[in-house]
């Protein structure tokens, strides 16, 4: 994106935005916090990321050694799922919010929209699973099958923050309940085994639900305690995904029985971590004007952040929103030789070739980086 461009794209976020004075920014123990939200109203959310935070570190058995201000993380909290979009120059994308991983600091965007709808998604789920994909970045020692990453997070994702400080972890993501009762096609040896073939949006979708289920059933189900360590333990030393399975489940097929029978109960465990276990500190506040700006900055000019999330969405098979996200790309003015080559991979987006746009992708990297 242009410079002007970068200003005009500013210039109507700031026109359709709150007064710039209401912008703050809280820092925390693990948050420096962005916002268009009052001060207090600020305060108490960094509060309740906090609590977030502590809760898991205690479930997890985690160490929490002390941050540097370089070290935290960073969060812009915009109003809604459309200011993410309009932050990221994709509007109608569907992206409620994303975490960067970088090394001069990771980034998350999110909104702070709640629904009333306990089967639509909301922001402060989003962030709950980013955040854990986050601290599992600082956690894990090898990679981990997608079933296990995403069923983790999507296990920590809909924490409930009691008035007493409380905090219950476990909830049903009754956002996925379409897919987990009417979706199928993913074997349960296809996602155990983190099959490598590419998998359409639905699959995606039982990913993350399955992935749910298998973490809650194995976490609460006493005869199969200590297995998902095993099957972990099992893919560190080196054996292939199904592999440890197979040699921490046993019978897979009974897995699966077992899996349908636990995802029609009617009441689900959570793991509740008492107030008295979690310890919160009081965020500082200040005007922070800067915010809105430096959002804005930061993501239209990052063509890597861009490439990262055009890749996921290809991934989950959205390769019109992929397109949409492309387009600032491979219309910049200052793309240099590489130009055609973008325009191949929007060609293969717009056409609905994941493969040949994946192809395309890793083609301009190689001319980029015989450019640079």
């Amino acid at each position: 994106m242009s410079f002007l461009r970068l200003l005009a794209a500013l210039w109507l976020v700031l026109a359709s935005a709150p007064a710039m004075a209401d912008w703050h920014r809280a820092t925390s123990r693990h948050f420096v916090i962005y916002s268009d939200q009052p001060a207090d109203g600020l305060k108490a959310y960094a509060e309740k990321l906090e609590r977030f935070d502590q809760a898991v570190r205690s479930a997890r058995a985690m160490k929490d050694p002390p941050l540097s201000e370089a070290g935290k993380l960073k969060v812009y909290v915009l109003r809604d799922p459309q200011a993410v979009e309009k932050i990221l120059g994709a509007e109608g994308s569907g992206i409620y919010g994303f975490y960067i991983p970088q090394a001069s600091g990771a980034v998350a965007f999110v909104n702070r929209a709640r629904t009333r709808d306990k089967f639509e998604l909301d922001g402060q789920a989003v962030f709950f699973h980013e955040y854990l994909h986050h601290l599992m970045l600082q956690d894990l020692d090898s990679s981990m099958p997608a079933w296990l990453v995403e069923g983790f997070a999507e296990f920590f994702a809909t924490a409930q923050i009691a008035d007493d400080g409380s905090v219950v972890l476990g909830h049903v993501p009754e956002y996925r309940s379409w897919g987990l009762f009417n979706l199928k096609g993913l074997t349960i040896e296809e996602m155990l085994g983190a099959n490598d073939r590419h998998i359409d949006e639905d699959e995606w979708e039982l990913t993350y639900g399955r992935g749910w289920l298998l973490t809650h059933y194995l976490t609460f189900e006493k005869s199969r305690r200590g297995q998902l360590g095993r099957y972990i333990q099992g893919i560190r030393r080196g054996e292939t995904p199904l592999a440890s399975a197979q040699a921490a489940f046993g019978d897979l097929k009974q897995l699966n029985r077992e899996l349908d029978q636990h995802l029609r109960k009617k009441r689900h465990s959570g793991i509740v971590i008492p107030a008295t276990k979690i310890t919160v500190g009081v965020p500082a506040t200040r005007n922070a004007v800067q915010g809105l700006i430096y959002a804005q900055a930061l993501v239209p000019q990052d063509k890597t952040v861009r490439r990262l999330l055009v890749r996921q969405m290809i991934a989950d098979s959205k390769l019109a929103e992929a397109g949409k996200l492309y387009e600032s790309i491979a219309f910049d003015p200052h793309a240099g030789k590489a130009r055609e080559q973008r325009l191949k991979v929007l060609a293969a987006l717009r056409s609905g070739k994941a493969q040949e746009a994946l192809a395309a992708l890793d083609a301009l990297a190689k001319k980029e980086e015989k450019e640079s």
